[in-house]
């Protein structure tokens, strides 16, 4: 192994503890936020409703964007997400919504993932 490899495989092994950390960091700081989400959600029930109702193009393309991201991110939050959409628009457009908002956040993922460890990830599969 040259140096110029160890280095590559120190950086990788560096990125993948960084990043473990900072999924543990997101991850508390979320849970411990949880709870007040769900009150703001819960107190403001009818203006989630009413902006819905009234707009409802512009609340789903927020809601696909903002559910994109989030499932970008390494936080469990899909399976509210999923509910919080379901309760808001109902079956028949929560579905498509959190299907495209899930599929753009894979996305995102996917092209995150290829572009910082394409090398890191070829340098494993030659060895």
């Amino acid at each position: 192994m040259t140096i110029a490899e160890t280095k590559r495989e120190s950086r990788f092994v560096r990125s993948l503890i960084g990043l473990s950390v900072l999924l543990f960091v997101v991850t508390v700081l979320y849970a411990d936020r949880s709870t007040d989400i769900a009150d703001m959600a819960i107190r403001n029930e009818a203006q989630f409703k009413e902006w819905a109702v009234q707009s409802c193009l512009t609340a789903c393309l927020t809601v696909v964007l903002v559910y994109a991201l989030t499932t970008s991110l390494p936080v469990p939050v899909a399976s509210i997400g999923s509910l919080f959409v379901g309760w808001l628009f109902g079956f028949w457009i929560g579905v498509p919504v959190v299907s495209i908002g899930s599929t753009l956040g894979a996305s995102i993922t996917f092209l995150i993932t290829r572009y910082y460890f394409h090398d890191s990830i070829r340098e494993i599969e030659t060895n």
